[in-house]
């Protein structure tokens, strides 16, 4: 998206980071998100191993195109969760017996959205020495 001038953001009153949230924000929808996750994995054997919608019943579920202004972020969360990720495969559940294309564990959730909130990137080592160090530890600890 290309960058609008200040006087045209100015004018149409747009933030300069219009993702911006404050920390008590952030700290509200990361409960939010670890509350749902917590009732996912909780209530898995519950739920269906594998859900299937149809395009027109998920477009209008999800809002339709893409709107031009804002909206709230939780109720955004809350149709990603209640819509958009229902309607899958859910490799992790217990009577999902195909292929499981990305087994995980709470613990592995918590360092994924540790790595994700902190812009891991473990590409090269002048970009990830770190990260690209805990790779090599752990594969080479796979591999024995």
């Amino acid at each position: 998206m290309r960058e609008l001038p200040d006087e045209t953001r100015r004018a149409l009153d747009i933030p300069a980071d219009i993702l911006a949230l404050d920390p008590d924000q952030m700290r509200r929808l990361g409960y939010e998100v670890v509350d749902r996750v917590i009732e996912h994995l909780t209530t898995l054997g519950e739920q269906r191993a594998l859900t299937t919608g149809d395009l027109v019943t998920l477009t209008t579920q999800l809002g339709g195109p893409i709107p031009r202004q804002g909206s709230s972020i939780s109720e955004n969360l809350t149709k990603l969760a209640d819509i958009a990720l229902a309607n899958q495969q859910h490799g992790e559940h217990p009577r999902y017996f195909a292929r499981v294309p990305g087994p995980s564990s709470y613990p592995a959730i918590l360092g994924e959205w540790l790595a994700t909130g902190m812009q891991s990137v473990a590409s090269s080592w002048g970009g990830g020495s770190g990260p690209s160090t805990l790779e090599t530890i752990v594969c080479s600890w796979l591999r024995d």
